[in-house]
């Protein structure tokens, strides 16, 4: 009895281990393309505040439902859920799309070189929140808007 559990027990740990070697030789091969850019300014990913710095921006999975930012240097990393986003000609360079709000900067979209297709992130509760407290401030004073800051970035 001892000895069928065992072989069991064994069996299990080996599927496991080889279905985790290829996950991660599919990933390898993959070609994940990843972004390098050097964003100047803090800024925000979803709920997660990034300091100013080196970043490396990259798809979650092949499916690209999600993007995945960290830091080079500060190991500082955050991950969001995206949307398809088209432009009307492919782009030229790699980017990052920033609202800037004030001093508060939020990244909005991705964009690959090569790719009329990009990745946008929905606005979070703080970007939107930081939005309504701009338009009250702007009816009253009458047009302020958020502002787009474009960043490139170079494929690594």
């Amino acid at each position: 009895m001892k000895k069928q559990a065992l072989k069991a027990v064994t069996m299990l740990v080996s599927i496991i281990a080889l279905a985790f070697m290829t996950a991660v030789a599919t990933n390898a091969q993959s070609g994940r393309q990843l972004l390098r850019a050097n964003v100047p300014f803090d800024f925000v990913v979803g709920d997660k505040t990034l300091a100013a710095g080196e970043y490396n921006v990259a798809k979650i999975n092949q499916d690209a439902t999600g993007i995945q930012v960290l830091g080079a240097n500060n190991h500082q990393s955050a991950l969001r859920l995206t949307s398809t986003v088209q432009a009307n000609a492919p782009k030229n360079r790699a980017m990052l799309i920033f609202h800037r709000y004030g001093d508060r900067y939020f990244l909005a979209q991705v964009w690959t070189p090569g790719s009329a297709e990009g990745r946008e992130m929905s606005k979070s509760k703080a970007e939107r929140a930081v939005e309504r407290e701009l338009s009250r401030i702007a009816s009253n004073k009458g047009g302020a808007t958020a502002e787009i800051v474009t960043i490139y970035a170079e494929m690594q």
